[in-house]
């Protein structure tokens, strides 16, 4: 079959879309498979390694090209607890992390999300049905190609960090509702479009708009040459909790056997 990046016929891998460490650090402590929450099934799969896509890249191509952005984002997020923490004088709960971004951690780490668009919008996968590229999907694959990262106002990211649940009627797993992985979605904010992915305990917007950036943005914009600011969010308030919530109620919905009126 035809690898969708280098092009050529080649056997086929089983391709993450969203790399495998991000599914085993929500992985159940008790040794059980994670539940699939999808609105689109009739019934609760269970699943071991997460979302995998075999028909889209050669194991060449994911592993020595993608793969090298995929260990770069790991070893990011995994140093989460050497972010330098910023802390509110209004308001004690309310954190952000300040971390400082080499040119070399810019361009890995942008790649990395430029690549995780791409995979979500070229994959069959339900999981990422709503990603849909047109056009900008050819421009994602031309910064992959050339390992061309862009400026920040190209596929511009913005990663936040949920605070956990404080909602007392889940208090045996609030340690652990805001730590999921859900389908992403596309919002449109300030006449830009952005498509929404939560990993675990990041929310990150990802721009697909040939407009510059919000400046109101910038600061907090994966950026060359700055630091990059996360700041954290409630995850109570989000709309991925909301999503995480419907996502359930239908899927449970289905499961009993009921049909839509």
């Amino acid at each position: 079959m035809i690898c969708k990046l280098c092009g050529e016929d080649k056997t086929l891998c089983d391709a993450h879309i969203i790399p495998k460490w991000f599914y085993t650090e929500i992985q159940p402590k008790d040794g059980k498979k994670l539940l699939i929450i999808d609105p689109s099934l009739h019934y609760t799969p269970r699943s071991g390694k997460g979302e995998y896509d075999p028909n889209i890249l050669c194991a060449e191509c994911d592993g020595q090209i993608i793969g090298k952005w995929d260990d770069a984002a790991i070893k990011f997020f995994q140093n989460k607890d050497e972010w330098s923490i910023i802390q509110s004088e209004e308001d004690p709960k309310a954190l952000a992390y300040e971390v400082k971004i080499t040119d070399v951690d810019y361009a890995q780490l942008k790649l990395f999300f430029i690549s995780l668009l791409w995979r979500a919008s070229i994959s069959q996968r339900p999981m990422f049905q709503a990603v849909q590229l047109g056009p900008f999907e050819q421009k994602a694959y031309e910064h992959i190609k050339n390992q061309n990262p862009g400026s920040e106002d190209e596929f511009s990211v913005i990663v936040r960090k949920f605070r956990p649940s404080e909602k007392p009627w889940y208090s045996s797993s609030k340690d652990v509702m805001h730590r999921s992985i859900i389908s992403p979605i596309k919002k449109r904010r300030n006449q830009r479009d952005y498509y929404l992915f939560q990993l675990n305990e990041f929310s990150i917007d990802i721009k697909v708009s040939n407009k510059e950036i919000d400046p109101r943005l910038a600061i907090i914009t994966l950026s060359r040459g700055r630091p990059f600011y996360i700041f954290e969010r409630d995850f109570d308030e989000s709309s991925e909790y909301k999503t995480l919530q419907i996502a359930i109620r239908e899927q449970e919905r289905k499961s009993v056997g009921f049909k839509n009126k």
